[in-house]
């Protein structure tokens, strides 16, 4: 169908749909083995070693969990209308892209989108981390916080010098963009919880590995990774920290830091932990049969057959239906649905000015 045979303030729904399925294509070689973010090439890499990356990787995440379900597009599409709603709102969202990366959102859309909303996210993540109230008594704690006060000020410089907002309109759009996109909700108070318990880990294993009181340093650790005693905020945050203390292959086992971290992700259940899982059960002495035996447990807790190492195939494509919309295979594990790779011309489209959308905010 041309752009001709539609009047421009229709033109724009299909436009928009055709992003959605541009997402949904990109999704299709998604891996929710690991942590992991799309790079500007269109590769799946990771783990994610900035907060910008962690923040990709959980949007990637809740992407894909909502397309596998039924109505996956009904979630996605909240988040395609606040950055491309109207012709406005998307040549804003190019802009940033293209000012903020270098890269052109003609090539990857769907990149585009993803690496805007995870820039206004890191902002409104740095935003709470840099107004949280910290006792003067924590001198880490004060430190960690004007270092987040400076990266605040540096991303939202870059976000001005980019869009040619203001700072108050730059905190209404992420505001509004927390408000309006359920999927994206309950991102920024993950994060920022998580880069909380970040700075606190970082700091006691650089005391277990350099300072002399290794015991002390190794049980208040414990304690972090252990929502009864020092989680307050949403167990989801512990998730990359336990991960990354997972692979690092210089901490013993005699720490039982291991034990604890494969216990908090066997109740997490998410996809993400089954490689490091399973090269956990690869690299432990069989003589260690405590932490062994939770690997196992807790990769059988995500009851998917593929989340077992040498288990895993390609994700299963989507069939056309006579309606011409693709479906999914009728599977007992269906992978992630491959929609078809659109393209057009994504800056030539028109529509009137949307409520919902990234140039709501004046």
């Amino acid at each position: 169908m041309t752009s001709g045979t539609l009047s421009a303030p229709d033109r724009w729904p299909a436009v928009a749909h055709r992003l959605e399925q541009t997402l949904l294509a990109a999704l299709a070689n998604y891996q929710p083995w690991a942590p992991v973010y799309r790079s500007p090439r269109g590769e799946w890499v990771g783990p994610p070693r900035t907060l910008r990356q962690r923040l990709a990787n959980e949007l990637w995440h809740r992407l894909y969990l909502a397309a596998k379900n039924q109505d996956g597009v009904a979630h996605i599409h909240p988040l395609v209308v606040f950055f491309a709603a109207d012709r406005r709102a998307w040549k804003l969202t190019c802009r940033l892209y293209k000012s903020l990366s270098g890269e052109s959102a003609r090539t990857s859309p769907a990149q585009a989108l993803i690496e805007v909303c995870a820039w206004l996210l890191e902002q409104a993540v740095l935003e709470k981390l840099s107004s949280r109230y910290v006792p003067a008594w924590d001198v880490r704690g004060q430190q960690a916080t004007r270092a987040w006060t400076l990266l605040r000020q540096e991303n939202l410089s870059s976000l001005q010098r980019a869009s040619g907002l203001s700072p108050r309109t730059l905190f209404q759009l992420c505001t509004r963009l927390q408000a309006g996109v359920p999927l994206v909700h309950p991102i920024c108070e993950i994060l920022a919880h998580e880069e909380e318990l970040r700075q606190r880990i970082s700091a006691s294993l650089h005391q277990a590995t350099h300072g002399g009181e290794r015991d002390q340093a190794w049980a208040f650790f414990g304690q972090q990774l252990s929502p009864a005693i020092g989680g307050s905020g949403p167990l989801e945050a512990l998730l990359r920290p336990c991960l990354e203390l997972l692979e690092q292959e210089d901490l013993p086992l005699s720490s039982g830091l291991h034990f604890e971290a494969v216990n908090l992700l066997s109740r997490l259940r998410d996809s993400r932990s089954a490689t490091t899982l399973g090269r956990l059960v690869e690299r432990t002495p069989p003589a260690n049969t405590n932490v062994r035996s939770a690997a196992l447990f807790a990769l059988g807790n995500l009851r998917d057959p593929h989340a077992f190492p040498g288990s895993r195939g390609s994700c299963a494509p989507l069939t056309s239906s006579t309606s011409g919309a693709a479906t999914a295979p009728r599977t007992s594990n269906p992978w992630m649905q491959r929609r078809p790779r659109q393209s057009g011309p994504w800056a030539s489209w028109d529509s009137r000015p949307s409520k919902r959308c990234l140039c709501s905010v004046h």
